[in-house]
């Protein structure tokens, strides 16, 4: 859907402008769903919100199947749970970061988290070979039909699945999580580091991958198939990094990884535009991504290892929610920029913005930089 959405809309009409809008309606969407997430546990109960959150993927891709208008598209972004990056967002996120640290030993952490990422990548290279295939050997409109419909149905599937897990009896403490304003409350490093997320997600809302692939759309004249072969090789990358991010952080630390990763990804990220070619645009954006991704889980990791079991949906939902705030106000800017023609600027303000941020994430933590570090012997630091 990622691809998707800004090649879709594009066939129905929609400006550069308008594309901004509702993909700025998925944003909104994602941080209704995340911030309710607590207040809907408690309400409902974990079990029950898990079977039926995923039913808002089925009502929003038949809402985009049916709509004919932006405000229409719009209502369809903002209720269905649709991901503009390659990786996973929303209410499952904070829900499945919650779960996780329960699952498995301090020791394995940061392998769970790297797992759970990599099974999310390799889900999206089908995704990326379902866009390839539907736009190499089917006519474009009957097809993005088609793949609106499979979205919907993977809506329903995911909530079959959802609902005949095996939750821990111990995890139902988590139906009793703290409320979002006291977690940022008993935990400042927390805020102060949703703050940070808040910049690097804007950053990140300015180059999403719905907008590169509508970028690489519109500059180099990639159709749907090229678009999906493309990001094959992004997604296969990035679950291959996802491997190597567990091991570093083992080795060297959760802060270390993130920052080191990220940096110079973002100087990759910074010169796209300027590649001079389709080849080169195309090898800068797979060399970032073989790295840029290296910050999701130890991301994800350092904040449920910080936060106490009560707070984890609280901390996730407010990282979370902080994340699709800033997307909701860097992916219009995107379309406008495009509009106006400034086809080069979101690679430079998200590279110089995403830089700075790996820099104030080490200024905060460089008095953890070692958490998420495993001893030789098994012990968790």
């Amino acid at each position: 859907m990622s691809l998707l959405l800004p090649v879709y809309l594009a066939s129905r009409g929609q400006s550069s402008l308008e594309i901004g809008i509702v993909i700025g309606g998925v944003a909104t969407g994602n941080l209704l769903w995340s911030l309710s997430a607590p207040r809907l546990i408690r309400a409902i109960g974990l079990r029950t919100l898990l079977s039926t959150a995923p039913l808002t993927m089925a009502a929003g891709g038949l809402l985009l199947f049916y709509s004919s208008g932006t405000a229409e598209y719009f209502i369809a972004a903002l209720v269905g749970s649709v991901s503009i990056t390659q990786t996973e967002s929303g209410i499952f996120l904070v829900l499945d970061n919650a779960i996780l640290p329960d699952l498995t030993s301090p020791e394995r952490r940061n392998e769970v988290f790297s797992l759970y990422n990599m099974v999310g990548y390799a889900g999206s290279g089908v995704g990326g070979l379902l866009d390839y295939l539907f736009g190499a050997f089917v006519p474009s409109g009957f097809g993005y039909d088609v793949l609106l419909l499979l979205y919907s149905a993977s809506g329903l599937v995911l909530s079959v699945i959802y609902s005949r897990l095996e939750i821990p009896e111990h995890l139902g403490a988590l139906n009793r999580p703290t409320r979002l304003l006291e977690v940022a409350r008993r935990s400042p490093i927390v805020s102060k580091l949703a703050l940070l997320f808040g910049v690097d997600a804007f950053a990140g809302g300015l180059t999403l991958q719905s907008w590169l692939s509508y970028w690489f759309f519109t500059v180099y004249h990639f159709d749907l198939s090229a678009l999906g072969a493309l990001f094959i090789g992004v997604n296969i990358l990035s679950a291959l990094s996802l491997l190597a991010a567990a091991k570093l952080a083992n080795r060297y630390g959760l802060v270390r990884v993130m920052v080191f990763s990220h940096l110079p990804s973002n100087m990759m990220l910074l010169a796209i535009p300027f590649a001079g070619s389709a080849l080169g645009a195309a090898g800068l954006l797979l060399g970032r991504q073989l790295l840029s991704q290296m910050d999701v889980p130890t991301r994800q990791s350092l904040v449920m290892t910080i936060a106490a079991r009560e707070d984890r949906p609280g901390a996730a939902a407010l990282t979370t929610a902080t994340r699709n705030i800033s997307q909701v106000t860097g992916s219009p800017l995107t379309g406008l920029l495009l509009q106006l023609s400034f086809i080069s600027a979101p690679f430079i303000i998200s590279g110089s913005l995403k830089s700075a941020y790996d820099l104030a994430v080490l200024a905060l933590m460089r008095g953890h930089l070692s958490v998420g570090k495993v001893e030789a012997a098994g012990s968790s630091k």
